[in-house]
């Protein structure tokens, strides 16, 4: 008995001395990351950083943390956020967020609250912190800008594995997203209905895809540059908004400059509307809505419900079109 005694003693003592091992290197390797931040020219500050969670884990807690990247202008700050990882798997984590955060652009400071929000990590062993998978739920988001607008959403959940059907080298990630009862900014519903025809949430919001980047996500992300969407496949995207709904699916391949080329088949139910919300939109000039509609009604009559319709959305040396209709140039699809 006294043998089985002294070996758990032992085992205490390794298990206490590597976790006091792993809650030096972090706290020393979270120092040396914000000093390096610093140097760069950025804010990079915080109240208090505490290493605790013995035995069972090891929690890391920063208070009145703020960051701010001079190159891009966007800067967060928030009174309190949590990463803890169970054990001493420091590869995988979870990161808590507070019921309220700031969010700043040179243009705007957004509140965030939520009444909760969180994210299961798990990135690959090595330096680089590169980023594997993610599970990320937000209950009861909230968004108010200094510009004078708000939204909200009832739910959302996001996940993101590395993709097994794709080559290392596109860097590419299976992705899902699911959001309900999204309220838009008032001055956008009035913008887009101004009638009041539609309700004031957007019930649903459904995605499958995968994402292929320039550059793994990691560490650098956030130290240098984003990485850069090269491809989007679509395998499917659901939006339904009262009595409108839209269906895609397809791939786009992005070049250097942003540039995306390839289609995306939509189905639009009450495509009409949809139109509208277009052009209210600034999506599509007025001047081309009767071209557009025209256009779209022959499209409509081709298939059982003359308020369906199926028409690809192409992609082609920087222009897009809807079926046969051009719609103007392209969009820039760029992280900053």
């Amino acid at each position: 008995m006294r043998r089985v005694i002294w070996v758990v003693a032992v085992l205490a003592l390794l298990w206490a001395g590597a976790w006091l091992a792993v809650a030096q290197a972090v706290r020393y390797g979270t120092s040396a990351w914000f000093a390096a931040r610093l140097a760069e020219g950025w804010q990079a500050d915080y109240a208090d950083l505490t290493v605790a969670g013995f035995p069972a884990r090891v929690e890391i807690a920063w208070t009145d943390l703020a960051l701010a990247d001079p190159e891009t202008g966007v800067a967060w700050q928030t009174a309190d956020f949590r990463v803890a990882a169970q054990g001493l798997r420091a590869h995988q984590v979870t990161a808590i967020w507070p019921p309220e955060q700031t969010l700043a652009t040179p243009l705007q400071r957004i509140a965030v609250g939520t009444e909760a929000m969180r994210a299961d990590v798990a990135v690959r062993p090595g330096l680089l912190l590169t980023l594997d998978r993610a599970d990320v739920t937000i209950d009861r988001l909230r968004l108010t800008s200094t510009l004078g607008w708000e939204a909200a959403i009832e739910r959302a959940h996001l996940t993101t594995r590395t993709s097994s059907a794709a080559p290392p080298e596109a860097h590419a990630h299976d992705v899902t997203l699911a959001a309900t009862g999204y309220v838009l900014p008032a001055l956008l519903k009035r913008a887009l209905d101004p009638a009041g025809l539609l309700p004031a949430r957007i019930e649903g919001l459904r995605m499958d895809a995968t994402l292929g980047f320039d550059r793994p996500w990691d560490r650098r992300a956030i130290e240098e540059r984003r990485p850069q969407p090269q491809s989007v496949e679509i395998r499917s995207l659901d939006a339904e908004w009262g009595t409108l709904a839209l269906r895609a699916a397809g791939r786009i391949e992005i070049d250097a400059d942003g540039i995306p080329e390839g289609r995306i088949t939509l189905r639009a139910e009450n495509w009409r509307e949809m139109v509208g919300l277009a052009v209210n939109a600034g999506l599509v000039p007025a001047g081309l809505s009767r071209t557009l509609e025209r256009g779209l009604e022959l499209l409509a009559v081709l298939g059982p419900n003359p308020e369906v319709i199926d028409a690809p959305l192409s992609f082609q040396g920087g222009f897009v079109s809807l079926g046969p209709i051009p719609l103007g140039p392209a969009p820039r699809l760029v992280l900053r």
